[in-house]
Parts: structure tokens; sequence; C-alpha cells
């Protein structure tokens, strides 16, 4: 079975890291180009990494990058960032970003992590959640195959961590209650390995909606175990 390869924006996120952990442990994956504005610091034989200081300028590498997936995990705090700001990160880039690639990769698949919040008809008054939809209404006219997940609370896990220090307390103050939970069961609560998981899985495979909810994300991040445990079977088989 041929592995992939995958593109991901924004693996120094917590969701992004989770990603990349989770892609460099995963036998599916061959080969990881991360495309970060900071170097991430981390070497394994997988990883291929690219400096991209500023995103609006994506068109400025000029690279040809061979993949079968991007995972888009791009973002900030809808919370605390201003609108103007907000947009740039949430909209602005990934309009860059897609023109960049589609002209060398046109087919391959976009997996876009979201928000719960998003407007995808843009008539809500909550500007933020309007700029979400409109940022995922652009990436599907970009990419015919694309799948969006549209998360709402998101534990982490495996030491990844925020890069907020009020989301970081705030983590803390929710992981306690969450131990005691267990597993992800939750229609709003997953974790970041669940994300990272389903991720994988929407790489090969299809799904029957495209805009998914944190309740998809845990059903496929067990379809993900199931299937890693069936290839290790075989392979004693």
């Amino acid at each position: 079975m041929r592995g992939f390869t995958v593109i991901i924006f924004g693996a120094t996120g917590m969701i992004g890291r989770a990603v990349l952990l989770e892609c460099i442990e995963s036998p599916l994956i061959d080969h990881i180009h991360i495309i970060n504005r900071k170097p991430i610091r981390f070497r394994h034989p997988k990883v291929e990494e690219t400096l991209m200081p500023n995103f609006l300028f994506a068109h400025a590498l000029n690279k040809h990058w061979d993949a079968d997936a991007v995972f888009y995990c791009v973002g900030t705090n809808m919370e605390t960032t201003n609108f103007y700001r907000y947009r740039t990160v949430t909209y602005d880039y990934i309009i860059e970003v897609c023109e960049a690639l589609i002209s060398h990769n046109p087919r391959m698949r976009f997996v876009l992590i979201s928000n719960i919040s998003s407007d995808s008809s843009e008539v809500e008054l909550d500007l933020k959640s309007r700029v979400n939809g409109m940022a995922e209404n652009a990436v599907m006219i970009f990419y015919e195959d694309t799948y969006i997940l549209r998360l709402g609370y998101v534990q982490p896990m495996k030491g990844v961590e925020t890069q907020s220090k009020l989301d970081y307390w705030f983590y803390r103050l929710i992981g306690w209650f969450y131990k005691f939970k267990g597993r992800p069961e939750s229609k709003f609560m997953t974790n970041s390995v669940a994300v990272a998981k389903s991720m994988i899985y929407l790489a090969g495979n299809e799904f029957y909606k495209r805009r998914l909810t944190t309740e998809n994300v845990n059903e496929l991040a067990i379809k993900y175990g199931n299937m890693i445990n069936d290839l290790a079977f075989e392979k004693e088989g």
C-alpha cells in the first residue's frame, strides 16, 4: 500500500502540531511538507520544512509541492483577535495559499480546520462567523475535493499546548473534567489526537458530508484506529 504525501500549514499551532505528530506516527503517511511562518525546530526523516513568514506572499515561493492532501490548520483566537487581523489570518491567507497551490496541484484533497460557529450562508450578524464561512466557501470553490472540520472544544493531548497563556490555563482547568469523562463522546468535545486521526483518515477515504461536526470527527478517529489495527493484523498474518 502506497503511503500518502501531505502538506501541513500551521504546524506550530496546537492542532497543527498534533496533526504533525500523528502523521509521523501513521503508517499511512510517507512524507510530510510543513509550511510555517516561524521554524518549528523539529527534525524527522519524514518531515520537510519550508518557512513562509507571510502567507499573503505564498506565490513568491514559486515552489511545486507534489502531495495527496493539504491539512490546513492556520488560525487565530476568535475571541481575542480584532476583526481586521482575524479576517487576514482566516480568509486572506487561505485565498493566497489556494491560489499558489492550485496551479501545480488542482486535484489534491483539502482538509480545513474551521469553527463550530462558522456561517457558510455569510449572512449572520457576527462578522467573524461570516469570515469563517467565507473561507470555507472559497476553499470549496478552489478544491472540489474539500472536507471542513467545524470544531467545538478540542482538548490538547500528548503534551501539545496552546501558545496563548489565557487558553493554557483554560485547557488545564477543563482538562481535569476531560480526564474524568474519558474518551470523547460529546457532540461538542473532542481532543487534538482525534482531530489529527480524522484528518489522516480523510486523506484517503470518502465521507458522506463535506462539513463535519465534532461528533463526526470522533467517529472518524475511531474508524482510523480500526483501520490501523486491521493493517497491523494483515502484516502479522
